[in-house]
């Protein structure tokens, strides 16, 4: 009896190590290119960046915290649609602050590999979407 469960417990051990059940994450990476673009996954996009903008407004808030002195600062990013950033400005200010500001979340973008995440839109003509770079006005307290 004991030499039964030793073999069942082996066989129980092997038998998971042989799983090829998980798949690997680079299989389930979803092609844009060859997807047909739905409503659906526009909105799933669009709710993915504005996570990821909202993400990035709090953590800016935090690193760059000295320089807003404890008030708060818009500041101003355009993402294009593969989710590289263009610009960053802070709107009706322009003094040696703000461009130790912009510094700030440049380098933190930078130095976190930040992702802003993908975003089509729905196609306008048979040619398909247009890219677009959108602007984003973000608050960091």
């Amino acid at each position: 009896m004991k030499h039964l469960l030793i073999v069942f417990a082996l066989l129980m051990f092997l038998a998971c190590k042989n799983d090829k059940t998980a798949t690997n994450d680079s299989e389930n990476k979803l092609d844009l290119k060859n997807l047909v673009i739905t409503p659906e996954l526009v909105d799933s996009l669009k709710k993915n960046r504005i996570d990821k903008l909202t993400q990035l407004r709090k953590t800016v808030g935090r690193v760059c915290e000295q320089i807003s002195k404890g008030g708060y600062v818009y500041f101003k990013i355009k993402v294009d649609s593969n989710g590289a950033y263009s610009e960053i400005s802070v709107p009706n200010q322009e003094d040696e602050n703000t461009r130790i500001f912009v510094d700030c979340i440049e380098k933190y973008i930078v130095d976190n590999n930040f992702d802003f995440g993908i975003i089509r839109e729905m196609p306008d003509s048979k040619y398909g979407a247009i890219p677009r770079i959108k602007s984003y006005t973000l608050r960091v307290y």
